[in-house]
C-alpha cells in the first residue's frame, strides 16, 4: 500500500507556484526534541508564513508539551491508546 500526502491550503488558491521552488523541512523523532525545536527556530526567525498543512497516511500526528509555562511546574502525559 502506497502512503499518500495531501496538500490543503489555508486560503482558496493555488499554492503551486508559490511552493514549486520551495525544499520542505519535516522534523524528526530525536532526542530533547531537538529537531522539532531547530524549526521552531527556523519558522520563528524567518517569520514564514502559514500555507496550508499537509495530511498524509504515513506521518502519525504527534503533541509534545509547551516549550514553557511562565514560571508555572506541569506535568504531561501523552497516552498513545
Amino acid at each position: 500500500q502506497v502512503a499518500l500526502m495531501q496538500f490543503y491550503g489555508v486560503e482558496e488558491r493555488d499554492c503551486g507556484a508559490i511552493l514549486a521552488d520551495s525544499l520542505l523541512v519535516i522534523p524528526a523523532v530525536s532526542v530533547g526534541n531537538v529537531p522539532q525545536l531547530c524549526l521552531d527556530l527556523l519558522v520563528h526567525t524567518t517569520k514564514a508564513k502559514l500555507l496550508g498543512r499537509l495530511l498524509s497516511t504515513a506521518v502519525l500526528p504527534v503533541a509534545g508539551p509547551a516549550d514553557r509555562f511562565d514560571g508555572e511546574q506541569r506535568t504531561t502525559t501523552i497516552s498513545t491508546g
